[in-house]
């Protein structure tokens, strides 16, 4: 085997803060392959990453045994038992990731070079990392990101590979199942596949569960899903899908591991991806199907710039600090699996908070003030100029609770003008002026629209649309101040001035 050494490096810091390290800078300096073969060294605390152990059979022999014992068997099923294994099995092969190393590092080469031209800067504040990077020999860790865009699961398997962390094993869609080789090649570098929906189908639910409680209890890797379930389009963080999390944490109600380290994590795009497919989408458009041929459409992104990315981790979350006064003395692993309602209520309030931890630690991109003060021009009907544009963002930036949330901008009217140059697509500077520009859909390669939209309306609502995406991601940070001005400002208090 041909390993290569590369010398580790914590990266550069960020010119946006000193908590921030660019990693990109390292990887720039250092050849792609060489980077992705190098040996990959996580602490000697690590249990080592091996390849998916579980046997066919004795998986097949527990899930046999949790039907018998929750009377599945005897309500109704019309299928014999040698039928029954089949499909256990074919939907456990559906299911299970096979984690190689190799593949590992060949998406490490592939998102290399991805990154190399789609980011100007990764930016991961390392605090939190070097902080959880103990505590994966005590418990199992479960990953729970934000979810903004398809790049997000695939950012923290980079960085972990990056950092020499053990790399997770991630839920992902069915749909990427049926993409060629891209299916296949996330499943062995360590995505395990779950349908969109499955209420009805109470076997595959039981596989699912089971599969997911064997790698919590007995995978050697951290368990990345989605809380919010499936990507916001909006940039409003969406109501939590609380399944894989009520399962995790049922295992430890079953007192099958001692505790669960659950932790959040923040990730911000300057410019998100899939911005336009977005605005289409909130029109109405249908979300076009998961395929390689559409994969390989989108590879004029490469052509365009998208800005930084921040990655935060925020404060590590016990499940046992919240639900130790509730697990059960006597609960059997093979007991019906239906939490109570006391359960249910507490795994809701906890994965709020895990919600809410994301948001706090999550950043604001520079151009989401820009956004919303451009929305504001624009419903007023007045024209802007960069010189008034930094002056709103200074008056913005002064009622931020946390210098730390704004990291990329001193207030020099030169990152005003790089973070537009990043929205080109969507703003035209000219000299001290600023346009925003319209999309023509009648030339943009698109599904047909719901209803009847006229053109007219579509032009500028799409540009509208993703400005107000980036507006919505800066909304967490000022609903305190915005829920005690609102009133104010539509009130008829004496001696209020609205214009301060």
């Amino acid at each position: 085997k041909l390993i290569v050494r590369v010398q580790e490096s914590p990266g550069a810091p960020c010119a946006m803060g000193s908590q921030f390290q660019d990693i990109m800078k390292h990887i720039r300096d250092h050849s792609d392959l060489c980077w992705s073969l190098q040996k990959w060294e996580p602490s000697s605390i690590f249990r080592p990453m091996i390849k998916s152990s579980l046997n066919d059979g004795v998986f097949l022999a527990v899930i046999m045994k949790h039907l018998t014992d929750t009377g599945y068997l005897e309500d109704g099923s019309k299928v014999d038992s040698t039928e029954l294994s089949k499909i256990i099995l074919s939907t456990l092969n559906e299911i299970r990731h096979s984690q190689q190393m190799k593949y590992v590092r060949s998406f490490g080469y592939i998102l290399s070079k991805l990154f190399r031209h789609l980011f100007h800067k990764l930016c991961i504040d390392k605090r939190n990392i070097n902080l959880i990077r103990y505590k994966f020999k005590d418990t199992p860790v479960l990953l729970l990101p934000s979810h903004r865009s398809y790049l997000d699961f695939l950012l923290v398997s980079y960085l972990h590979f990056y950092y020499h962390l053990p790399v997770p094993i991630v839920a992902a869609g069915i749909d990427f199942k049926s993409m060629k080789c891209v299916g296949e090649m996330m499943r062995n570098a360590g995505a395990f596949f779950i349908r969109r929906s499955f209420n009805t189908d109470k076997l595959y639910s039981i596989v699912l569960k089971k599969y997911f409680t064997y790698c919590l209890v007995s995978g050697n890797s951290p368990i990345e899903f989605f809380l919010e379930g499936t990507r916001s389009r909006n940039g409003i963080t969406k109501y939590p899908k609380f399944g894989l999390l009520s399962s995790a944490i049922e295992t430890y109600l079953r007192k099958q591991v001692c505790d669960i380290l659950v932790v959040p994590i923040a990730i911000v795009y300057d410019r998100v991806v899939e911005e336009n497919l977005y605005a289409y989408e909130l029109l109405g458009q249908p979300k076009p199907k998961e395929s390689t041929w559409g994969l390989l459409k989108a590879a004029h992104v490469l052509k365009e710039g998208f800005g930084n990315v921040f990655i935060r981790y925020g404060d590590p979350l016990y499940v046992k600090d919240h639900f130790e006064d509730l697990v059960y003395p006597s609960m059997n692993p093979t007991a019906r699996s239906v939490l109570a309602p006391v359960h249910r209520d507490k795994v809701k309030q906890f994965a709020l908070s895990v919600l809410e931890s994301q948001q706090q630690v999550a950043v604001i991109p520079l151009f989401s003030l820009i956004a919303s003060i451009l929305q504001y021009y624009h419903c007023s009907s007045q024209e802007i100029t960069l010189n008034q544009l930094s002056g709103h963002i200074e008056s913005l930036n002064s009622i931020l609770p946390n210098p730390d949330i704004l990291p990329c901008y001193s207030g020099n009217v030169d990152e005003l003008r790089e973070a537009l140059e990043v929205h080109k697509n969507i703003i035209r500077v000219d000299g001290d002026k600023l346009t925003l520009l319209v999309t023509d859909v009648q030339h943009q390669k698109t599904l047909p629209v719901k209803g009847t939209i006229p053109s007219s309306v579509m032009n500028t609502a799409v540009t509208h649309l993703v400005l107000q995406i980036y507006v919505n991601q800066m909304l967490f940070h000022f609903h305190h101040i915005s829920s005690i001005l609102c009133p104010l400002l539509y009130s008829d208090t004496a001696g209020f001035d609205a214009s301060k």
